[in-house]
């Protein structure tokens, strides 16, 4: 219960967010989501954002991006016509069974929230995502564009402090896809892994392994293996490789839902999985 809840604020500009914003009694709203469950009974200030401009998805000028707003929904983003380069990004945000969760809880609100089973996160940061960051420096508000990975090792106190304006994904071709695993299907995932691979460049994360790991990983040693695949390498040979370096690149990180050595063998199975699609979609049986 919020019982030292004292002001409700919904302001109508990001300046004037931005002014109420920081503390650790202050929480912002977007979907809301976050605020149903337990541990903000210390906050005595929530801030609305729901006024604010920050919706929408386009395709940026020359249309070398898609631009998705933070106060999109999960469910706008699963419904959303994107080009099918991004299908791992509609994939995470299919993976929330919960229509009622989908309706309400926004892409910002999955990145800004410090856990360990965003979904979105790790298909941004798979497919080389980019945030728009904005903060008040003095008296005047400055914009930063940084890396998915970037934004989400960021400290508590500039988590407090900043507002998600948009989300950039790059454009360019390629295939995309998106796989995780729970204990049933409305569970958060214990593991998730997303792969792109774009002109010969591969990028690969995986979420879902805790406090002091960044939550959501590049797998750089596994990105190695998969670039020296080829596509014409049918003879299954890789996946010894693949599971060397997938292990290698996941830190065990163990809860009360799974042990750190299950988590790295979901990963494996994940990763391998999402490499026999890139694989298949290029006629390689």
């Amino acid at each position: 219960m919020y019982l030292r809840l004292s002001e409700y604020l919904r302001p109508s500009s990001v300046e004037e967010s931005l002014r109420l914003i920081g503390g650790e009694t202050t929480a912002l709203l977007a979907g809301g989501t976050h605020l149903n469950v337990y541990g903000h009974e210390h906050l005595t200030r929530v801030v609305d954002l729901q006024h604010l401009s920050l919706g929408g998805i386009t395709l940026a000028e020359g249309q070398q991006s898609q631009t998705i707003g933070t106060l999109v929904t999960l469910q706008t983003l699963a419904r959303a016509e994107l080009p099918a380069e991004l299908a791992a990004l509609q994939q995470a945000a299919r993976a929330e069974r919960n229509r009622a969760i989908r309706n309400r809880t926004t892409v910002g609100g999955r990145l800004a929230r410090d856990r360990s089973d965003a979904r979105i996160a790790t298909a941004l940061v798979a497919l080389g995502a980019e945030v728009e960051v904005v903060r008040l420096e003095g008296h005047e508000v400055v914009h930063h564009v940084q890396p998915v990975e970037a934004f989400l090792v960021r400290d508590a106190d500039a988590r407090r402090r900043q507002l998600l304006a948009e989300v950039r994904v790059p454009l360019g071709g390629g295939f995309s896809h998106y796989a995780h695993f729970g204990l049933t299907a409305m569970s958060a995932p214990y593991a998730d892994v997303a792969l792109r691979v774009t002109d010969g460049v591969v990028r690969l994360a995986s979420g879902g392994h805790g406090p002091g790991s960044a939550h959501t990983l590049r797998l750089g040693t596994a990105e190695g293996v998969v670039a020296s695949i080829g596509v014409g390498d049918a003879s299954g040979t890789w996946q010894a490789a693949l599971r060397e370096a997938v292990v290698a690149d996941v830190p065990a990180y163990t809860d009360v839902y799974a042990s750190g050595a299950y988590r790295r063998e979901l990963a494996v199975a994940l990763t391998t999985r999402l490499v026999e699609a890139w694989l298949a979609a290029q006629g390689v049986k």
